[in-house]
């Protein structure tokens, strides 16, 4: 049985943490992914519920219940308060400002002709091979998100379909999408998993930044 998560005064805090996130009438997104930021730096996570108060989402990496927050969706909506509960892999977020959830909800389908969704990227430098047909490149990632990644090449590469092989990570297909000067951008055919992609930029000596993909 659930005995509750101590919170920073040593006390049992999610019980009534809990009450009080059931106060206000919870909606299930569509699994919204975002960027968290706290003190403790930055994680891709995946909010869950939503509701005028506050939310509820899924981490990849531990936080602490009194933490402050910032989340950024995909979609550009950023929510910042406190985190009044944790849970497992789960934490509540109460937010500093009334959230609109049918706003909220709506966002992505309520987008101007021409602009897509943005999935969050990390900034990060990680070797990768590129194999074109027959012919071999080499370079580094500048970022990558789950849908696709900016390289930085040491040689021009044609536009087609490639295999992406990035240090720490499975061989992914993709096409390559735009060029300039020494960099390209990758659309990949698949999404890479969020707990795969966040756990990998985890791992040691993947020291890394978090944006907005567009």
């Amino acid at each position: 049985m659930f005995q509750g998560t101590l919170d920073r005064s040593g006390k049992t805090g999610s019980i009534g943490r809990i009450r009080e996130r059931r106060k206000s009438k919870r909606y299930t997104t569509t699994m919204r992914v975002g960027m968290m930021t706290t003190d403790a730096g930055s994680q891709l996570c995946l909010v869950k519920n939503i509701s005028a108060g506050g939310l509820r989402a899924q981490t990849f990496s531990p936080v602490v219940v009194g933490a402050h927050a910032r989340i950024e969706l995909k979609t550009g909506q950023i929510f910042s308060g406190k985190i009044i509960w944790v849970q497992d892999d789960h934490f509540g977020l109460k937010c500093a400002r009334s959230i609109d959830v049918e706003e909220v909800l709506t966002s992505a389908s309520a987008l101007p002709p021409g602009h897509s969704v943005r999935l969050p990227r990390i900034d990060i430098r990680r070797g990768v091979t590129i194999r074109l047909g027959s012919l071999i490149f080499r370079g580094e990632t500048v970022n990558i998100s789950q849908g696709g990644c900016k390289l930085a090449l040491k040689q021009p590469i044609d536009a087609g379909e490639v295999v992406v092989s990035i240090a720490g990570l499975y061989p992914i297909r993709g096409v390559v999408r735009w060029r300039e000067e020494n960099c390209v951008g990758i659309e990949f055919n698949e999404l890479i998993p969020l707990s795969r992609l966040a756990a990998w930029s985890k791992e040691p000596g993947n020291a890394s930044g978090f944006g907005m993909a567009s």
